[in-house]
């Protein structure tokens, strides 16, 4: 669980040697910044005793990788794999299954040819390693060409030469590897048979131009890229070295490269010469050609996964942990709210008891007085206009809705005059006769009627 939330993503590189091993630490921080804190020579025993990694990244020296450039007639990028794939077998004594084999395009030459740099290592000398690692070895992310890891000074030595095609020269303690680079890529790579412990033998500086020279021939000779006049020297750095590539072979030196921009070297990385640790460092996303067998690789890639969907869960879950305390801190928020604005409602309440009685009072002496469209009210309106000639034997009355009179006239005439009367009263609307109908009582002619008549609403 700690290593979820890390503030720091540590990567140890490990270059083995044929003798020598080396090991560094790399830190870099959430903002991306990279420090390496330890440079050393040490075993895989080393590795061991750390604490922590997230990634572990191994360097294959020169010696220990079979590396041959071809020309293969196809560009299609899946022609080009099978045809990697046979000729992997082809290339080294041993069987297709005794090899981990990859490769990396470097160009065009003629029309439907593609320039190849297959490089092949021994499936045991792989596992082997890995098994002396023990549980460290889930931690491999890559196991990678130290040759091809110079390109990751090609940013820090173009400013000084341009777009020019270089070459590199790695002086290690048994043995030296020659690489040329062009454009960001690596095109070419020999082994030399010469290293620092040579420098103390006899004539030494006819085996290192010997050696040099076979390099330079092989590398003309397959017209594998552009020719070149510079060497940058990594590793140890011997003003005698310069002095026999400018004077035998026109060769212009560069180095040593102390600085690299965007990373912090310790005291202690400065002092030594570890310039695969430190290219690697620069940059160790940069996608280089892999030697981690398949298994180990479908085996992280299941880890990360596992890991990748625990870090969702739990950012899930915290989220889901954080809204309900939240929402529970409102509902709690209103909740004492609620009950202080209770505790002041009965407050209030005690306090204005003797106001409410007296509202009520005042309510309903307000309504008493108040006349309109009361039942005594409207019998004084209809009174006030009866005529003479109509009789009103029933009236009925709706408190607030209407009044339906009955009675008799002695004319039908008059009953209409009424009604046009009524409707002219203001607390009425729409007067309407609902019959009219004539009889005869001892000889005379008498009209019944009803007239309903609603109520003006305030």
């Amino acid at each position: 669980m700690k290593t979820l939330f890390k503030k720091k993503r540590i990567t140890g590189i490990f270059e083995i040697g044929k003798v020598h091993s080396k090991f560094a630490i790399l830190e870099e921080d959430l903002k991306g910044n990279k420090t390496i804190q330890s440079v050393k020579e040490a075993g895989p025993e080393a590795l061991r005793q750390e604490a922590s990694l997230d990634d572990l990244i191994i360097i294959l020296s020169r010696n220990q990788v079979t590396v041959r450039n071809l020309e293969l007639p196809t560009t299609d990028p899946q022609e080009i794999k099978d045809i990697i794939s046979i000729q992997a077998g082809k290339q080294t004594p041993f069987s297709r299954d005794e090899i981990i084999a990859d490769f990396k395009t470097i160009g065009l030459t003629r029309q439907h040819y593609t320039k190849v740099l297959l490089a092949i290592v021994q499936k045991a000398v792989v596992h082997n390693f890995l098994n002396s690692l023990a549980e460290k070895k889930e931690a491999v992310s890559k196991i990678v060409l130290g040759s091809q890891v110079f390109v990751n000074w090609y940013s820090i030595i173009a400013p000084k030469i341009g777009d020019e095609t270089f070459a590199v020269l790695d002086i290690d303690n048994d043995f030296s590897d020659f690489c040329v680079l062009s454009k960001g890529g690596l095109l070419f790579t020999k082994l030399l048979h010469f290293g620092r412990r040579d420098l103390s033998k006899r004539a030494w500086q006819k085996s290192f131009l010997e050696e040099i020279g076979l390099s330079l021939d092989a590398y003309r000779k397959e017209s594998i890229g552009p020719l070149f006049n510079k060497v940058a020297i990594m590793g140890m750095n011997p003003e005698e070295i310069k002095n026999i590539l400018a004077k035998e072979l026109s060769l212009e030196t560069l180095g040593p490269f102390e600085d690299a921009e965007g990373i912090s070297i310790s005291g202690e990385a400065k002092a030594a010469s570890f310039p695969k640790l430190i290219g690697l460092a620069l940059d160790p996303a940069r996608p280089l050609m892999d030697f981690l067998p398949q298994g180990l690789k479908q085996a992280r890639a299941k880890r990360i996964k596992r890991k990748e969907l625990m870090l969702t869960g739990i950012l899930i879950l915290s989220v889901l942990i954080m809204g309900l305390g939240i929402f529970l801190e409102k509902i709690c928020t209103k909740t004492l709210l609620l009950r202080r604005l209770d505790a002041q409602f009965v407050k209030l309440e005690d306090g204005t008891s003797e106001l409410k009685k007296e509202y009520l009072k005042i309510n309903l002496i307000k309504n008493r007085m108040d006349t309109k469209n009361s039942a005594l009210e409207v019998l004084r309106e209809i009174h006030k206009v009866v005529p003479q000639e109509i009789y009103l034997t029933n009236i009925s009355f709706e408190e607030g809705k209407l009044i339906s009179l009955r009675g008799t006239s002695k004319a039908m005439s008059e009953v209409f005059k009424f009604v046009k009367t009524l409707e002219g009263l203001p607390i009425f609307k729409n007067v309407k006769t609902k019959y009219v109908t004539k009889r005869r009582l001892k000889g005379k002619d008498l009209t019944d009627f009803e007239i309903t008549c609603p109520l003006i609403r305030e």
